[in-house]
């Protein structure tokens, strides 16, 4: 009876969605941005309108990744995060059964970013039958109960047939083969490094003076005190330092994001040096040729992500404030630094394999 009551009550919801007015408008909307059933199309859904640079230069790398791998530009589809939560029943409506969805890459999945693990768990349950292609990521639980969320995880990623996970450090994707043996798992590194600073629009000019990108949130680990002694160095020689974030003071749209990300990665191709905790401060300084000394945050992803691309003379890991000092005079001598991530673009290769099998 309990069952029967549930049914009739689901029944009912769907008939007054399905006759609203406001269903209509929004269904003709999302038909005519999505629909396309003869047509190859990819759909990336999640994409991000928040602040955070890093994640957006992601997506701009994603697209152009998409693109290289032979994705035609007016078939890649981008629906945001807020649209996909407030409209995934009718978006479900419109997206055909075989084709292919990709994942936002970046460092939110487990229990630390709760709204971005949200849509993608949406994404396995409302697209059972879709290939689905998560790009790198970071997987990460912390907090008391970590290892029960963690295992709660299986429900929705373990012995998804269509699914693809890859994992953009070598801890990540240790964790997501525990978690999921049942599951596709690859692993590459962070689809920024695919890319080039030209990729981004990105040219090189003068530099001067000393980038600070450092975190002030849940992920920083290096205290302002710590900062101090390095400033104090800098300032023996006479250089100036410049404090900068990884987030973009104007709102975040799909017309404004290329542009947004190029300032940012234009900033740090105009720094003699940077100093940074944050993981895309390490990758934008790379991109850009930027010598750069690189605190740890609180998880694995910078460190992971690190061993990429430790081959580059000009990106320093550190593990405390005396050993950045130490490093300082030495980058500050580097001239013509070079960014090669030719031995990182084969690696990218089976992410590439999975987009053209279900490209359709």
């Amino acid at each position: 009876m309990k069952k029967l009551k549930c049914l009739i009550e689901k029944i009912h919801i769907k008939k007054k969605l399905f006759t609203s007015k406001s269903f209509f408008k929004k269904s003709l909307y999302w038909c005519a941005r999505l629909f396309s059933p003869l047509k190859k199309t990819v759909y990336i859904i999640g994409c991000p309108e928040y602040s955070n640079l890093g994640d957006n230069a992601i997506l701009v790398a994603m697209i152009n990744f998409l693109k290289k791998s032979g994705v035609a530009p007016k078939n890649i589809k981008c629906i945001t995060e807020k649209e996909f939560l407030s409209d995934h029943q009718i978006i479900r409506q419109w997206i055909g059964k075989k084709k292919l969805i990709c994942g936002l890459g970046g460092g939110n999945m487990g229990n630390q970013y709760y709204s971005e693990e949200k849509i993608r768990r949406i994404i396995l349950k409302d697209f059972e039958a879709n290939p689905v292609v998560i790009f790198p990521q970071t997987i990460y639980y912390g907090g008391v109960n970590r290892q029960a969320e963690a295992e709660y995880s299986a429900d929705f990623y373990n012995g998804k047939q269509n699914l693809t996970m890859v994992a953009r450090e070598k801890k990540s994707w240790e964790m997501m083969k525990q978690l999921y043996p049942d599951t596709t798992v690859l692993l590459t590194p962070d689809i920024v490094l695919s890319c080039t600073m030209r990729d981004y629009g990105v040219s090189l000019k003068q530099r001067n003076g000393t980038l600070l990108c450092l975190r002030n949130d849940a992920e920083k680990q290096i205290s302002n005190s710590d900062v101090n002694p390095i400033r104090d160095e800098f300032e023996k020689i006479g250089m100036t330092c410049y404090d900068t974030d990884m987030h973009s003071l104007t709102p975040i749209t799909n017309d404004n994001r290329e542009d947004q990300v190029k300032q940012k990665m234009q900033e740090f191709a105009g720094a003699k040096i940077a100093i940074t905790d944050r993981l895309h401060g390490m990758i934008f300084a790379a991109l850009t040729e930027t010598p750069c000394i690189v605190f740890d945050n609180y998880n694995h992803k910078v460190k992971g992500t690190y061993e990429w691309i430790r081959h580059l003379p000009y990106i320093k890991h550190v593990e405390s404030v005396e050993e950045a000092l130490k490093y300082i005079p030495e980058l500050l001598e580097m001239s013509d630094c070079k960014y090669d991530n030719s031995t990182l673009l084969p690696l990218y290769d089976p992410i590439k394999e999975e987009i053209l099998k279900h490209y359709n």
